[in-house]
């Protein structure tokens, strides 16, 4: 990473930043302490979230500003992190349920997130809108 990046005093402006572990596998972040990187976008299919975001916190510039795009496959554990929540931008995949209970919880939380959020039922399916 040092040689791709070189040794720069200011910060690297990145707009986005992505980890992608192989399944089963470990996610090892490995960068020097000197690199600080100033990222927009963050991008993981990995939902470790905390655990991620404790580890590349110490390479970001700006660590308490909110991305402007933020995309996981999260756990409803995670919807009450900061990181999460002042998202400006929040997109979630690869979301498993066990149950429709589960998913009308992780429906409510996503709708309580977004004060502009409307919930609909169609076809038995209940469909939450995010709008301006």
């Amino acid at each position: 990473m040092s040689k791709f990046l070189g040794n720069r005093q200011l910060a690297t402006k990145i707009k986005s930043l992505c980890f992608a572990p192989c399944q089963c596998e470990r996610l090892i972040i490995g960068f020097p302490e000197s690199i600080k990187l100033d990222v927009q976008e963050f991008t993981t299919n990995t939902n470790v979230v905390a655990d991620l975001f404790q580890r590349v916190d110490t390479i970001l510039e700006h660590p308490n500003r909110p991305f402007t795009r933020l995309s996981s496959g999260l756990n409803l554990k995670y919807a009450q992190s900061p990181i999460v929540r002042n998202a400006e931008v929040l997109v979630l995949y690869i979301i498993n349920f066990v149950g429709k209970d589960k998913a009308r919880d992780v429906l409510r939380v996503i709708a309580e997130r977004f004060e502009t959020s409307v919930v609909r039922k169609r076809g038995g399916k209940t469909i939450v809108f995010l709008t301006n």
